[in-house]
C-alpha cells in the first residue's frame, strides 16, 4: 500500500518521456502543416496575381488613351501594348537577375490612315512605334517562375492591340524576344522580321525553388482574347493542362 500511494504522488520517468515525445511530434507536425500551408497560400497568390496582370494589361489597352504632347508624341494615340519576356538586359545594360516582365506601350498616328483588317498591318501602315523612353515592369510574387510545357524559361514577346478604326482587340505571339533599345524605330523591324500567331499562350506557373510537392499552374490567354476574359487558369486536372 505504501508503495502505490508513492507511485500515485506523481507521474514515472517513463510517463514524462512519452509525453514529451508525444507533445514533440504533434508540435513538428503542426509546424510542418502550418508551413506546408503558407507555401501552398503564396504559390496561389502569386498564380492569381500574374492573371490579374494579364487582365490588366487588357483593360489598359481597351481604354482610348493619347500618347501625350511631350517628346514629339503629340499626334499620336496608345492603340495596345508590348509584353516581353526573356530580355536579357534593362536600358542600363545591367543584367536582368530577376527576370523582370517588361511592358511598353505601342503608339500610333492619332488619325487612322489605310484601310487594312489586319490589325497589324493597319498599324504598320500608321507608322506604330514602340514607347522606348517609358516602360512597366513585373515581378512574379514569391519566387515564382514562367516556364514553357517542358521547364524552360518562357521567352517571347506578346502584342496586345486594339485596331485603330474597328476598335477591335487582337493578341499576337512571337517566340522572339524584341530587346528594346533607345530607338523607337525597332517596331517596323520587329513587325517585318518576327513570325506572330494569334494562337492560345500558355504560362505554366512554377513554385518558388525547392517546392517540388506543388503542380505548376497553368495561366492561358486563350486563342482571340478580345478582353480581359480571355484570361483564365486551366483547372489542374484538365485534358488541355500544358502544365502537368
Amino acid at each position: 500500500m505504501v508503495n502505490m500511494k508513492r507511485l500515485r504522488r506523481g507521474f514515472t520517468l517513463i510517463e514524462v518521456s512519452l509525453f514529451l515525445a508525444v507533445s514533440a511530434a504533434l508540435f513538428v507536425g503542426v509546424t510542418i502543416g502550418v508551413q506546408t500551408s503558407i507555401k501552398q497560400q503564396r504559390y496561389n497568390d502569386s498564380v492569381q496575381n500574374y492573371t490579374e496582370f494579364l487582365r490588366t494589361v487588357y483593360s489598359n489597352v481597351l481604354s482610348v488613351q493619347h500618347a501625350g504632347n511631350n517628346k514629339g508624341r503629340s499626334e499620336r494615340a496608345i492603340y495596345g501594348k508590348l509584353i516581353v519576356f526573356g530580355e536579357e538586359k534593362d536600358f542600363s545594360g545591367a543584367q536582368n537577375s530577376k527576370k523582370l516582365v517588361f511592358s511598353y506601350d505601342i503608339v500610333a498616328k492619332a488619325d487612322a490612315e489605310g484601310g487594312s483588317t489586319d490589325a497589324l498591318s493597319q498599324l504598320k501602315m500608321m507608322d506604330a512605334r514602340v514607347v522606348t523612353d517609358e516602360r512597366d515592369s513585373y515581378l512574379l510574387k514569391w519566387g515564382a517562375q514562367l516556364q514553357t510545357g517542358d521547364y524552360k524559361d518562357f521567352k517571347g514577346s506578346i502584342m496586345i492591340v486594339r485596331h485603330p478604326t474597328s476598335g477591335i482587340v487582337y493578341t499576337y505571339y512571337t517566340k522572339k524576344v524584341l530587346e528594346i533599345n533607345s530607338d523607337a524605330n525597332v517596331m517596323k523591324t520587329f513587325l517585318t522580321d518576327a513570325t506572330f500567331t494569334a494562337s492560345a499562350v500558355d504560362f505554366c506557373i512554377n513554385p518558388e525553388p525547392g517546392q517540388t510537392n506543388l503542380l505548376r499552374r497553368d495561366v492561358r490567354i486563350v486563342q482571340n482574347a478580345r478582353n480581359a476574359s480571355g484570361i483564365v487558369i486551366v483547372p489542374d486536372n484538365g485534358e488541355d493542362n500544358k502544365c502537368n
